[in-house]
C-alpha cells in the first residue's frame, strides 16, 4: 500500500546511497548530484527507494567492466532546471550510467512489466516498469 509524504528528493537519495554503493560494487563509481534546496515533493519513500535500486541493479548490469551511475535532482521552473526552490513547479530526478546502452528496439519495450534481456531465471522484467510515473 502506497504512503505519499511531503519530502526531500535529495534526503531520499542521500539516504539509500550507501546501500546502492554496496549494490553496485567497488567496480562502479556512484555520483550523486543534489542541487538544493529542493522544492517538497508528495511521494512515497518506499516506492521511490524501489525505483532506485532497480535502475542501480540495471546500471550494475549493463557495466560489467566498470563505469559511473550518477543520481541527479533539481528544481523545474517552467519546463527548465532552476536553482531557485521558491519557483520550483517541479522536482528532477536524473539517473544515468556509463554502460553500453539500448538498441531502439529494447528501448520500445523497456518499461513494458516483465520485459526482459536477462537470460531465464536472472531477472523479473519488473525494475523498469516501476519506474514509469502514474
Amino acid at each position: 500500500m502506497l504512503q505519499p509524504t511531503v519530502l526531500d528528493l535529495a534526503d531520499v537519495v542521500n539516504h539509500i546511497a550507501p546501500m546502492l554503493r554496496r549494490i553496485i560494487g567497488e567496480h562502479i563509481e556512484l555520483c550523486i548530484q543534489c542541487d538544493g534546496p529542493l522544492a517538497r515533493v508528495r511521494a512515497d519513500r518506499g516506492q521511490l527507494e524501489q525505483v532506485l535500486l532497480n535502475l542501480a541493479v540495471n546500471a550494475r548490469d549493463a557495466m560489467t567492466s566498470g563505469g559511473t551511475l550518477t543520481i541527479a535532482t533539481a528544481n523545474v521552473v517552467d519546463g527548465g532546471l532552476a536553482s531557485d526552490r521558491d519557483d520550483a513547479t517541479a522536482v528532477s530526478l536524473a539517473v544515468s550510467d556509463t554502460g553500453q546502452g539500448m538498441t531502439d528496439e529494447i528501448r520500445d519495450r523497456v518499461f513494458e512489466p516483465f520485459f526482459t534481456t536477462k537470460e531465464s531465471g536472472k531477472g523479473t522484467g519488473l525494475g523498469l516498469s516501476t519506474c514509469t510515473a502514474s
